[in-house]
């Protein structure tokens, strides 16, 4: 009896939840690392790249060139923008979710993007994701440092899945594109379901 008593203690102290951070994540490291870890953390931030680079891989190099420095941009102003005017964090969780899914469609059928329409979604896409984030580093920490900090992971996310995605296709493994923008599609589907179930 005493042993499952002390058992049981054990389990719900090793299973009991700590502090959580509903929208930037703690590395211990401070506010610039954190803000740069955030897109790796943040599953509806990561699908967005991961779709956004499949689509600029597929419309060539360089579309997926103007891609990087038009989503990048476009990201890093929306987060000053957001990280400036909202003090309370800012979201459209089912939104996003829905429209990243339409990318993860998109990348799955290897819908070639005219190069003139990648660059106006990827600003966008960039612009939308950046403004949430900014208005969540705000609530977070209110630290400059955090907002350097997710325009740097953005940059280093979209450059490097961007570079994969030029060496597949050029590798003629665009299969792998397309598995993984099923798995955006996918996962953006759970987001939409788990939001709506409340």
């Amino acid at each position: 009896m005493r042993r499952r008593f002390f058992l049981t203690l054990a389990v719900a102290a090793v299973g009991s939840p700590g502090a959580s951070q509903a929208h930037l994540v703690s590395t211990e490291l401070g506010p610039f690392y954190d803000g740069a870890a955030h897109s790796l953390v943040s599953p509806l931030d990561l699908m967005t790249i991961l779709g956004m680079a499949i689509l600029g891989s597929f419309a060539g190099v360089g579309a997926a060139r103007r891609l990087v420095v038009g989503l990048t941009a476009a990201w890093g102003t929306g987060t000053v923008v957001g990280f400036a005017i909202f003090a309370e964090p800012w979201d459209l969780p089912v939104v996003v979710a829905v429209a990243t899914l339409l990318l993860g469609i998109a990348a799955a059928v290897k819908l070639k993007v005219p190069p003139g329409g990648l660059l106006p979604l990827a600003i966008a896409a960039g612009l939308t994701r950046g403004l949430m984030n900014g208005s969540a580093a705000r609530a977070a920490d209110g630290s400059w440092l955090s907002v350097t900090g997710i325009v740097v992971g953005v940059l280093a996310l979209v450059l490097l899945l961007s570079g994969l995605g030029a060496w597949l296709v050029r590798r003629r493994y665009d299969v792998a594109l397309r598995i993984a923008g099923s798995w955006v599609a996918a996962i953006s589907l759970l987001t939409i379901g788990w939001r709506l179930r409340g």
